[in-house]
């Protein structure tokens, strides 16, 4: 498969399921005067493909008491502007269920209002080029 084609493929699959975000990105900006402050930049908006990577949800148990995590993924473009540490929110959010013979697709709408935090960014790459960026995600509350 060459790069161009395994581009075309990640395209098809996250026009299957596709989610527009807009990522808020905290830096660190030079101050002019020998230090820095925090400064956070809300990135244009990207369509990628998140998707539930793992069907088991894991109970962590802390001081505070237990919750329950799943794990989420993220599929976007080559040139996509992704990095760890990165924060999104999804607002509008259509699936598309495996679980039926035909793909259903369930709108979870507004009131979805999920976010989440990039926690690893992993180039994939065909011919030395990259064709695609994944991501583990993490949700927070």
């Amino acid at each position: 498969m060459n790069v161009a084609q395994a581009r075309r493929n990640v395209e098809r699959q996250i026009a299957r399921n596709p989610t527009n975000i807009v990522i808020k990105r905290t830096q660190e900006v030079d101050d002019g005067a020998g230090g820095s402050y925090r400064e956070t930049v809300e990135l244009p908006a990207q369509t990628v493909r998140i998707f539930m990577s793992s069907m088991q949800a894991q109970t962590v148990s802390k001081v505070g008491g237990q919750i329950q995590t799943q794990r989420w993924g993220l599929l976007a473009t080559w040139d996509a502007d992704i990095a760890t540490g990165d924060e999104f929110q999804v607002r509008e959010w259509v699936f598309l269920s495996p679980t039926f013979p035909v793909y259903a697709i369930i709108l979870t709408g507004e009131v979805d209002g999920r976010r989440f935090t990039v926690r690893t960014v992993s180039p994939a790459s065909t011919d030395g080029a990259v064709t695609a960026i994944h991501a583990d995600l993490e949700e927070v509350s």
